[in-house]
């Protein structure tokens, strides 16, 4: 596996990410129903509320399990590129993630890529 070939991984992550548009909390004093009574309405208010505090709860579990996904993912390929543990991957990663602001993750996977191949070469050397 390429590094390039973890951009589908993140792509899932980035479109999960820009679909997050659940719904709306209702204000306190919202009225679905006029013909009902103040308090219909209250606990309206207050069911609908807690189903989209839990339809975004689900949704951030979702996008974090598909992030983390394409980070374990990437450390998983580091680690076997280099044969180190999983510790030296993070630091690598770390190490590129920290030294700029990426305006686009596959330019970062690219430096994650130039990273592992040096640290390969300079490697054989010892």
């Amino acid at each position: 596996m390429e590094f390039r070939d973890l951009l589908s991984k993140y792509n899932e992550y980035v479109e999960l990410s820009r679909n997050s548009f659940i719904g709306r909390k209702l204000s306190p004093s919202h009225i679905e129903d006029e013909n009902q009574s103040v308090k219909w309405n209250r606990e309206f208010v207050e069911q609908h509320n807690k189903k989209i505090d839990n339809q975004t709860k689900q949704h951030r579990t979702k996008v974090n399990k598909a992030f983390n996904g394409y980070v374990d993912s990437v450390l998983d390929l580091i680690s076997s590129e280099l044969n180190c543990s999983r510790e030296m991957a993070a630091e690598v990663y770390d190490y590129i993630y920290d030294i700029r602001d990426w305006d686009y993750e596959e330019d970062r996977l690219d430096a994650v890529e130039d990273v592992v191949e040096l640290i390969k070469r300079v490697k054989e050397e010892f």
